[in-house]
C-alpha cells in the first residue's frame, strides 16, 4: 500500500514546485530495471522473484543484512529495494537496512513487505521514508491494485528518483 491511506491509497508524483497532476507516473516496467529484494524466508523470496520477473523486472535477491551490504558496497545500484521488515538476524533486520540506507541514500525507492501486516510496521516504514508497504498475505501480496507488482512501476524508473512523492487518499 502506498502511504496515503489504508486499503485503496493512491499516489501521484509531481515535482515539488510544479502544479498538481502535470506528470503521470509510468505504469509499465522499464526495460532493464533492477530490483534488489531482501528476504530471509526462501519461500517468500521465491514469490517476490517470481512475481517481479513475470512482470518484466530483473531481480537480485539476498537473504540478510550482510549480503545486502556486500552487494551495495560492491557497486550494485538497484532501481528499487524490496525489503522484508522482519529478518531473522537480531539487530540486523529490515528496520536496520532501511535506517542505514536512508543515512546515505534518500533517493532509492523502498517497498517494505511483511507477513505480519500490522499498523506499527506500516507506521515504521512510513516514518523512515519507505515509499510503500505491501503485506505478504496471499490475497494482498498479489492484489492487482495494491499488491507488490502494482507498487513497483511508479518507483522502478530513474526519473522518479528526482521527484518528490506526493500522497493523497483515494
Amino acid at each position: 500500500m502506498l502511504f496515503g491511506g489504508r486499503g485503496k491509497g493512491t499516489q501521484a508524483m509531481v515535482p515539488a514546485a510544479e502544479p498538481e497532476g502535470w506528470w503521470t507516473p509510468p505504469q509499465a516496467p522499464r526495460t532493464g530495471a533492477l530490483i534488489m529484494a531482501v528476504d530471509d524466508d526462501a519461500t517468500s523470496r521465491a514469490a517476490i522473484i517470481n512475481a517481479l520477473e513475470a512482470a518484466g523486472y530483473r531481480v537480485h535477491a539476498v537473504s540478510n543484512y550482510a549480503d545486502w551490504e556486500s552487494a551495495r558496497r560492491g557497486g550494485m545500484v538497484a532501481d528499487l529495494l524490496v525489503l522484508d521488515i522482519m529478518l531473522a538476524e537480531p539487530r540486523r533486520g529490515g528496520y536496520e537496512i532501511l535506517r542505514t540506507l536512508r543515512k546515505e541514500d534518500r533517493t532509492t525507492p523502498v517497498v517494505m513487505v511483511s507477513s505480519r501486516h500490522t499498523a506499527s510496521d506500516e507506521a515504521f516504514a512510513k516514518a523512515n521514508q519507505a515509499n510503500a508497504f505491501v503485506s505478504k498475505v496471499q490475497d494482498e501480496f498479489d492484489h492487482p491494485e495494491h499488491g507488490l507488482v502494482a507498487m513497483v512501476p511508479p518507483f522502478a524508473h530513474p526519473e522518479v528518483r528526482y521527484w518528490q512523492v506526493m500522497l493523497r487518499p483515494a
